[in-house]
C-alpha cells in the first residue's frame, strides 16, 4: 500500500541525495513499517532538528519497549 510506496520513494530519494536532511521526513514512514534502524538513519541526517530530538526520543521509548517484551 502506501506505505511501502513512502517507504520505496524514501530510499531512491536518499540513495540520489544522500546528505539532504530533509529526507528526515522519512522516519515516520519506517517507523510505520517497524524499521526503526531505518528511521534512526533518516533522523541522523539532521541530529539537531526538533523532529530528531522529539521523534529520536519517542523512537528510543518504542525500541526500549520492544526490547523487555521481545
Amino acid at each position: 500500500g502506501l506505505t511501502e510506496e513512502s517507504n520505496r520513494e524514501c530510499a531512491t530519494a536518499l540513495s540520489l541525495d544522500p546528505h539532504n536532511f530533509g529526507w528526515r521526513s522519512c522516519a515516520v514512514a519506517a517507523m510505520a513499517r517497524d524499521d526503526y534502524d531505518g528511521a534512526r538513519g533518516y533522523l541522523a541526517l539532521d541530529p539537531r532538528s526538533a523532529s530528531f530530538s522529539a521523534t529520536g526520543s519517542r523512537s528510543r521509548r518504542i525500541l526500549a519497549d520492544l526490547a523487555q517484551s521481545g
